[in-house]
């Protein structure tokens, strides 16, 4: 759940790298809060009064809504799409076509499976897909490692 990558940015930050983040010039990125080390691809629409942490990246054509905050080491596939006033916590990773409802909370290290739709909150370690776990007693954990 992104540990690696977090990993290797706490590592590099100890020892004194300043860390750079890139913006495709075919993305509109309408807040000015933005950490570092953050990768934002072609064709993001990362909207306004929106709160983004460290060390996420955001492949082409995800969407972010209005007023959420993400935290850090996130991966957001393709044509991902959060919501208004959503809270992505940290480590979480979101398939190709997922979407939320807006007012959602994600919360630490859950792995989102591709063309789902969030409608409610996520406790952390939570493999979200309707079909196979509908009732998100399957931790990340239990399948990830």
């Amino acid at each position: 759940m992104n540990s690696v990558r977090e990993k290797f940015y706490t590592k590099f930050k100890l020892k004194g790298f300043n860390m750079a983040s890139f913006i495709h010039p075919s993305s509109y990125v309408y807040s000015l809060k933005i950490g570092e080390n953050n990768f934002v691809m072609d064709n993001v629409s990362i909207n306004p009064f929106s709160k983004i942490g460290n060390n996420n990246i955001f492949w082409s054509g995800s969407i972010i809504g209005h007023h959420c905050t993400i935290g850090n080491n996130n991966f957001f596939s393709g044509n991902s799409t959060i919501s208004g006033n959503c809270i992505v916590k940290k480590n979480n990773f979101f398939g190709v076509n997922t979407s939320t409802k807006d007012g959602i909370t994600i919360s630490n290290k859950c792995f989102i499976d591709a063309n789902q739709h969030i409608n409610k909150d996520l406790k952390s370690e939570v493999y979200f897909n309707n079909k196979i776990n509908p009732k998100q007693i399957l931790k990340t954990s239990q399948i990830f490692d």
